[in-house]
């Protein structure tokens, strides 16, 4: 099992993979739509040739919701993907693995949806269109993630800490809403700082507006340190997302969970440290839909 992360700052690149980070996902606000830091093209070879020299893996997140004038800016991110001859692209939309099909790179894909790949049935079609690996879905059981993981022909992967994105709609709903109200606030755009409060229940679940729309998260972030000695030897991918923290916070994560993994019995005394801040997601809870 490898640790992948995405990275706020390239100083800290070294300083991750030191921590037990075996992957780095980089991003672009073009092709990334919940993305920590936006990486040109010069910045990302420069990472590359880090990362190669010190045999760190890189990833591309090009999960964009694809409409026809993102065909061109994806199609170039994913030439640039195939000369600097990165290790993963995780995608979501399937208008990307037809565009990186014809440029013979798919190959290299990883399919991430979010909700839809809930069974060993989806790994299976994406093995027989011949792409790398899948994510398996936010909201299944570590008993699910184990099963799919056992029958996968293809490599199987999972966001298993970090704030999950719960809502993503299109539309500028935050704009939309101020507007409404005329309410003359300064500019919330790209405001990672905000919260929204259901009015059934006190959560705060954070919120932010940006170019691909609006997008809430789970009021807490997930960890799965009850869970990864079960998924240690079945997943490939184990990506921790630090959106709405930093990279030492990564840092500390990631030494977490290898102390975890190197000696059992420190699980009680670590798990304490995330009881208040942290859930442990949909792990240990199926999702139930309720009958109207």
């Amino acid at each position: 099992m490898r640790f992948i992360v995405p990275m706020h700052d390239e100083t800290n690149l070294l300083a991750l993979h030191k921590a037990g980070a075996d992957g780095i996902i980089l991003q672009h606000e073009a092709i990334s739509p919940r993305l920590v830091s936006s990486y040109d093209k010069e910045s990302m070879e420069s990472i590359i040739a880090t990362c190669q020299e010190h045999n760190i893996d890189v990833f591309l997140h090009l999960n964009v919701m694809m409409h026809q004038t993102h065909i061109p800016v994806v199609k170039d991110f994913l030439v640039f993907a195939k000369e600097q001859n990165i290790d993963g692209i995780i995608f979501g939309d399937i208008g990307v693995y037809q565009l990186a099909k014809d440029l013979d790179i798919h190959k290299k894909l990883y399919f991430q949806p979010g909700t839809l790949t809930t069974n060993v049935y989806d790994a299976k079609f994406w093995h027989e269109n011949n792409i790398k690996g899948m994510f398996a879905a936010r909201e299944i059981t570590t008993t699910d993630i184990v099963t799919i993981a056992k029958e996968s022909p293809i490599e199987t992967a999972i966001i298993g800490h970090g704030h999950l994105n719960m809502f993503h709609s299109k539309r500028p709903l935050i704009t939309n809403f101020l507007a409404y109200q005329k309410d003359e606030r300064p500019e919330l755009f790209n405001n990672y700082d905000m919260t929204i409060i259901e009015a059934k229940r006190d959560a705060k679940l954070p919120i932010f507006e940006n170019t691909h729309g609006t997008h809430v998260f789970r009021a807490k972030p997930m960890h799965s340190f009850d869970s990864i000695n079960q998924l240690k030897d079945v997943l490939d991918l184990f990506m921790i997302d630090s959106i709405f923290k930093s990279d030492q916070y990564t840092i500390d994560v990631l030494t977490d969970y290898h102390q975890v993994l190197n000696d059992p019995s420190t699980l009680p005394e670590i798990k304490k440290r995330y009881h208040e801040t942290h859930d442990t997601g949909f792990l240990d809870r199926s999702t139930v839909y309720d009958t109207f």
